[in-house]
């Protein structure tokens, strides 16, 4: 089962390295392939790396939260998700009300599913691969 883990989330990390080269990539070297506004270029080129990693971090995440699903441990899925989506409500309020709005937008997605990897993966490290009988 370990295994099938790992084949899995490395599939995910690397689909999600793939899309972001390609996505990333053409943020930053090609927005005008995105938007005609060349007022937008800076910002587009500015938040490619965030958009980048969150691709990676997307796959990653929906992969492990797929384990625990598998292993019936949606209890700890929804509460982590809970606060999760709190704190991301909170950092996105304080980026609107701080002026800085959607130049805070793309790193607070990037956190959000790096906290959701980190979370899950540190719950599947302690906690193990349990499968409910049948």
């Amino acid at each position: 089962a370990r295994r099938l883990v790992r084949l899995i989330v490395g599939l995910a990390v690397a689909l999600g390295c793939c899309l972001a080269g390609l996505c990333g990539g053409a943020l930053a070297f090609a927005p005008w392939a995105f938007v005609r506004d060349a007022r937008l270029w800076p910002l587009m080129r500015a938040v490619a790396p965030h958009a980048a990693m969150s691709l990676v971090l997307t796959g990653s995440a929906q992969a492990l939260e797929g384990v625990l699903i598998a292993t019936c441990d949606t209890r700890f899925l929804s509460v982590a998700q809970i606060v999760n989506s709190i704190l991301m409500a909170a950092w996105l309020r304080f980026a609107v009300q701080s002026g800085h709005g959607l130049t805070m937008l793309w790193p607070a997605i990037t956190l959000f599913y790096l906290a959701r990897v980190v979370q899950i993966g540190l719950r599947l490290k302690f906690r193990g691969l349990r499968y409910p009988e049948d």
